[in-house]
């Protein structure tokens, strides 16, 4: 059955990268490192200038991934409940990914209030 969003959120791992370097460029003064959650082999290089790490080449399993995430300082990645729960269990902050083309700023780094609205105001759907 294909995505109901049609692939809307289905970003290439180039895609990811460029968010990442915008998230690198706005917690400079942090120096972040990015954990990364998928079920999808890859190599960690293509990330490159951006630290990132994950648990081993081969996927992790959900429940390490949703725990892992829910202590990050800050969450970012496709509008899925996936991410809505880290962001939600943990009380972290979500910066949604909803246009490939989006330029993401500290302003959309958001805890989530409850199911579909943040504490800036923000309100996804699903």
């Amino acid at each position: 059955m294909p995505p109901t969003s049609g692939g809307r959120y289905y970003y290439s791992f180039e895609e990811y990268r460029r968010f990442m370097l915008q998230a690198k460029e706005i917690f400079k003064d942090r120096n972040p490192i990015f954990f990364i959650s998928s079920d999808e082999q890859f190599d960690l290089e293509q990330f490159q200038p951006c630290e990132c790490i994950r648990f081993g080449k081969e996927p992790s399993g959900a429940v390490l991934d949703l725990h892992t995430l829910s202590v990050c300082d800050a969450i970012m990645g496709p509008n899925s409940t996936f991410s809505r729960w880290a962001s939600f269990i943990g009380e972290k902050p979500i910066c949604w990914l909803e246009d490939r083309a989006m330029t993401i700023e500290e302003k959309d780094f958001s805890p989530m209030k409850d199911f579909f609205l943040q504490a800036n105001g923000h309100k996804t759907e699903i």
